[in-house]
């Protein structure tokens, strides 16, 4: 599986994944810095990766608008 950390989410949570045979980039090692929430977002869809996020109420939103736009 291919997932995508934010910036919130522990760094060894990639390192564990990849140890168990999984794809895991993180924004704050593997990306610009200061990314804004619909850029990470879009970089999730674009690169077809699972997005872990801690309690990020702002991402949620953007993320459930672009479902709208995309689900109609």
């Amino acid at each position: 599986m291919r997932f995508l950390l934010d910036e919130n989410a522990e760094y060894r949570l990639a390192l564990f994944l990849r140890a168990h045979d999984h794809n895991a980039t993180s924004i704050a090692r593997d990306y610009a810095q200061g990314m804004s929430d619909r850029d990470i977002l879009d970089v999730a869809y674009r690169e077809q990766r699972i997005l872990i996020t801690r309690r990020d109420q702002p991402m949620a939103k953007l993320h459930a608008r672009k479902r709208q736009r995309i689900d109609c």
